[in-house]
């Protein structure tokens, strides 16, 4: 029996019965017809499927064999945020708060650029998670005063419609810190609306948590 899995950097998750996908690849939401969510629910489920319906989901774009590799973020991987708030770890006095407002300052302007002019797919990239954090390990201790920067950096840009741009700069900046976090991507339904957020296990930072909570977890990329 054919094998499938969702293709890499494509999340999914099931509201009112109906099963929506985020493609980062081909940066759209989408969600397929009823006649197939018994062939997705299968897959995700780790069941058996026929050939006929290993063809049409592969059809979609959203699947692939098994066989191909490849990593994928289901939604099941997606720790769902606590009511709780960041605590407030001791500040290292060495950084000044007025370097931290400039850098936040200029990552919010690079990105607010980037999403414009640069695909989904390489944009995400410019802001994943380093791989030597030692150099800057001992900064994540900051994080509270790097999050009130940011808050204040973000007042000098227009908040409707930003959530993207603003996620990808903290998490920049927050890698830069040492602090490995992943942006998470969020639906609702009545009417379709989108969010994400910056999320380091199941805290949220950044954002007020109450309104994170409206939105359902679809993809988290770290």
């Amino acid at each position: 029996m054919p094998s499938l899995a969702l293709k890499p950097r494509v999340g999914c998750c099931c509201l009112q019965e109906k099963y929506f996908f985020l493609d980062i690849d081909r940066n759209r939401y989408c969600a397929l017809p009823a006649r197939l969510n018994g062939s997705i629910r299968n897959v995700i489920e780790g069941s058996e499927i026929d050939y006929d319906q290993a063809q049409a989901l592969t059809s979609t774009g959203l699947f692939r064999s098994t066989e191909a590799g490849g990593m994928s973020y289901p939604s099941g991987c997606i720790t769902p945020p606590s009511v709780s708030r960041t605590g407030s770890p001791k500040l290292a006095k060495k950084f000044q708060q007025f370097r931290l407002v400039m850098t936040a300052t200029a990552m919010l302007s690079l990105f607010h650029l980037v999403v414009r002019v640069i695909p989904l797919k390489c944009s995400l990239s410019m802001c994943a998670n380093r791989t030597e954090t030692s150099r800057n390990q001992a900064k994540a201790d900051n994080v509270e005063m790097v999050l009130g920067s940011f808050r204040r950096a973000s007042l000098l840009f227009v908040r409707r419609n930003k959530c993207l741009p603003d996620a990808m700069a903290l998490k920049a900046m927050l890698a830069f810190y040492g602090m490995p976090t992943k942006i998470v991507f969020g639906i609702k339904l009545e009417p379709f609306q989108a969010h994400c957020w910056v999320q380091r296990d199941n805290q949220v930072l950044g954002q007020d948590i109450f309104a994170v909570s409206a939105f359902h977890p679809i993809l988290a990329l770290p």
